[in-house]
């Protein structure tokens, strides 16, 4: 595993944490108060970013 893929895996970690906190609490993290299509693509797309890395690694 390199220093790069390590990075990828963290930035792609934490952006499905954000995501995956204003779907489940809108009003505490600041986000719309209804899952809006961006919010929900943006969820999908650091799910599949996170896999990638993660099959990427091993």
């Amino acid at each position: 595993m390199t220093l790069q893929t390590l990075v990828l895996l963290v930035v792609g970690m934490v952006v499905l944490g954000t995501a995956v906190r204003g779907l489940k609490d809108p009003a505490a993290s600041g986000a719309p108060t209804e899952p809006t299509p961006l919010l929900v693509v943006a969820v999908l797309a650091a799910i599949v970013y996170s896999a990638f890395t993660l099959a990427a690694i091993v």
